[in-house]
């Protein structure tokens, strides 16, 4: 879960131009972000005193610090930092590495900058990241656990395949990546990583192998099996990193993509398709604990009046200012979508008393007394709403009977609100609405 707290970024550098660049590119780019800038090694050192800082940007060359002394103040702190030079000297870069920076970015190109925003991205998702070891040598683990937490990534350990699995069990702890030797009693990496793959898919849980075994065609088979990627031991800290912060970055393009196909563009809701995939589950989940399902249907009651005054422009607003009501008057677990172009969704189950009809009965008066502002006018809207609380056997029932009182609130008035609650399903057979 993404944490939406601010996070502080101290950049360093005694060019104000530089400094500005970077900070209007972060700030374009990442929210919840506070900077705080330095030009000189004494102002680096006033504020590191007082704040918690979640990433650093700095310069090597300062004009009170020739020698990289800001560098070293802000690993000694333990803030992940991003270094940036102006050289290309190989044994200063080899320097500055040995450090247990996060990154190394060249000043010589204005593309880098964007570079430093990525970077700095992987910053701050490594602080919501947890990986595992797995090793049956502890010596192993500890200094590829020590190597990771300098990447500030959350790190589990394990010392066979049987006790990385009780730990992967446990929901709470998010594991996203796994990186496992070969050679372990009881169960091999290879048994493991196929074991690994019969539960988890690529997108979901990113697997290196290592390996001090020269094997011929090792690596082909781990690969084979499922793995991610492959490491011969021993091998340097940076391909290290390089190897993890590669496939963690496809697990986010992995999330990246899975959110585009599950939401609707212009709203940001979930969208129809994957409504109707979390409603089945929802409804099993209700089935099992005796719960009833609550569900209504939402629709703008003027908005092909407010279209025709205002084009697409408006309309388009109105929505998206309705979504965001939506979602702080149903939140999570609350399923909410836009269920089709007019059409706004909300599910739910094990609702108590009339809480389900009270935040509805708030949100339409919410919606009749807001004013939205388009094109210099005060635009108002009204919502009409079907709702059901109740049991239901199948997805096509539910929405039926909440599209159906959704149709009769239009019909009867607009800006109003028709319900139906029951605890016996209905036995009637509802065709040709469920498409």
């Amino acid at each position: 879960m993404e944490n939406t707290s601010n996070k502080n970024i101290l950049i360093i550098d005694d060019s104000a131009f530089v400094l500005s660049i970077i900070e209007k590119a972060i700030l374009k780019d990442i929210e919840n972000i506070t900077i705080h800038k330095a030009q000189n090694f004494a102002q680096a050192k006033e504020i590191v005193n007082d704040i918690f800082f979640h990433a650093a940007i700095v310069d090597v060359v300062l004009p009170d610090a020739k020698d990289g002394d800001a560098i070293d103040l802000s690993i000694s702190l333990g803030i992940p930092t991003i270094v940036l030079t102006g050289t290309t000297d190989s044994h200063l870069h080899s320097d500055l590495i040995s450090k247990n920076i996060f990154e190394l970015i060249l000043k010589n190109n204005s593309n880098n900058i964007a570079y430093v925003v990525f970077a700095l991205k992987r910053i701050l998702k490594n602080y919501m990241t947890h990986v595992m070891i797995v090793d049956d040598s502890k010596s192993m683990r500890s200094l590829v656990s020590k190597q990771l937490k300098k990447l500030h990534l959350n790190v589990f350990e394990a010392e066979d395949p049987l006790e990385a699995m009780r730990i992967l069990e446990d929901k709470n702890n998010h594991i996203t990546l796994i990186i496992t030797d070969y050679d372990m009693p009881n169960m091999n990496g290879l048994e493991f990583t196929l074991r690994l793959r019969q539960h988890y898919r690529k997108n979901v849980l990113s697997i290196i192998a290592l390996s001090g075994v020269d094997e011929q065609g090792l690596p082909a088979k781990f690969l084979k099996h499922g793995a991610n990627d492959f490491l011969h031991k021993p091998f340097e800290q940076e391909e290290l990193f390089v190897r993890v912060n590669s496939n963690l970055e496809l697990l986010d393009m992995f999330d990246y993509y899975e959110e585009y196909g599950t939401k609707d563009f212009l709203s940001g809701l979930y969208n129809r398709k994957y409504f109707l995939e979390q409603a089945e589950r929802m409804l099993e989940e209700a089935k099992r604990h005796n719960y009833e399902v609550a569900i209504a249907f939402f629709e703008i009651d003027n908005l092909r009046e407010i279209h025709k005054e205002s084009s697409f422009c408006g309309s388009d607003m109105i929505q998206k200012n309705f979504a965001e009501m939506l979602q702080k008057s149903f939140p999570s677990p609350s399923l909410i979508a836009r269920f089709s172009d007019e059409k706004f969704s909300v599910l739910d189950i094990d609702m108590k008393g009339n809480t389900f009809d009270d935040a509805l009965e708030t949100l339409r008066v919410k919606a009749a007394k807001s004013l939205t502002h388009i094109q210099d006018i005060l635009v108002s809207f009204t919502v009409s709403v079907g709702s059901y609380q109740g049991k239901v056997s199948t997805i096509e029932e539910l929405i039926q009977i909440a599209e159906s009182n959704l149709e009769s609130a239009q019909t009867t008035g607009r800006n109003k609100i028709v319900s139906f609650q029951s605890n016996t399903p209905s036995d009637e057979a509802f065709e040709g609405l469920f498409i």
